[in-house]
């Protein structure tokens, strides 16, 4: 990213979460792991939860979602940031359908947007199968245990 430049943000919210939103279609301005982090910094910067920059998608999708955790690390896809990022790209006119497909670095993901008066009102996305054991997600603990319906006191 050029510093010193002008550079454009929103915010949106969707279920708790909060993200700093860029349009980029054209890739020219990609937000390494300092940036990302200063702009998530609650006290110094915008504040949010993560940073998503949308870019078109080289793989064919609407648009690609290149999703930042705050403290910069990239992130592979979160369900409530591509509920913003649907918002967000149909705000800023870029889409305009109710049928929206976008790239992230888990796959494609595909959301069906209900529209109300040219803006969206809600989001589903189909985030596909839980990942429901200890090994599939990163976290310490031992690799074979499951948690879901555990009781995990």
């Amino acid at each position: 990213m050029t510093r010193g430049g002008d550079l454009a943000v929103a915010k949106y919210h969707g279920t708790g979460n909060d993200f700093v939103m860029l349009l980029d279609l054209d890739d020219a301005r990609p937000v390494d792991t300092a940036l990302a982090a200063a702009l998530c910094d609650r006290r110094f910067g915008v504040g949010g939860d993560g940073v998503i920059r949308v870019t078109r998608d080289p793989d064919g999708a609407d648009l690609f979602m290149d999703h930042r955790n705050a403290d910069g690390s990239l992130a592979e896809m979160c369900g409530n940031g591509i509920r913003c990022l649907a918002a967000f790209a149909v705000d800023r006119g870029v889409f305009s359908g109710r049928e929206l497909a976008v790239g992230t670095r888990s796959g494609r993901k595909r959301l069906t947007l209900d529209l109300d008066g040219g803006r969206v009102r809600a989001a589903t996305v189909a985030m596909g199968p839980p990942a429901l054991e200890r090994k599939a997600i990163p976290m310490t603990g031992p690799a074979s245990e499951t948690f879901l319906g555990q009781d995990l006191d």
